[in-house]
């Protein structure tokens, strides 16, 4: 697992390949400066309601039959973790992972790969 968990930039991020990450804050750690065109840490990080929102609008199956039984499923989970009162984001989003893992059948996936 990686340090962070799904919160980690290694899963969930904001980064624009296209723009550059500030270099003070590379070297210094903090960029004060408020007119700095670069990307910062502080940007790139998702909140978890966003991290939450697109681990569940992923559509998994090959087909339109197997993509809405996803969805369906997906939806069943979540409101059953509501009815428990399961708000907690670790708890949520293992949730979601292991509903996934069960309907694709494959314990070693976790990343949605094209």
């Amino acid at each position: 697992m990686v340090q962070g968990g799904y919160r980690s930039l290694t899963y969930s991020n904001r980064i624009q390949p296209a723009k550059f990450m500030c270099p003070y804050e590379f070297d210094r750690g903090v960029c004060n400066d408020t007119t700095c065109p670069n990307q910062h840490f502080r940007q790139i990080a998702m909140p978890d309601d966003d991290i939450l929102v697109e681990l569940a609008s992923i559509k998994e199956g090959k087909t339109e039959t197997e993509k809405a039984d996803y969805v369906n499923g997906l939806r069943e989970e979540v409101a059953k973790m509501r009815t428990e009162h399961i708000t907690d984001f670790t708890t949520v989003v293992a949730g979601i992972v292991a509903y996934r893992r069960r309907f694709l059948g494959d314990e070693s996936r976790v990343l949605i790969l094209p």
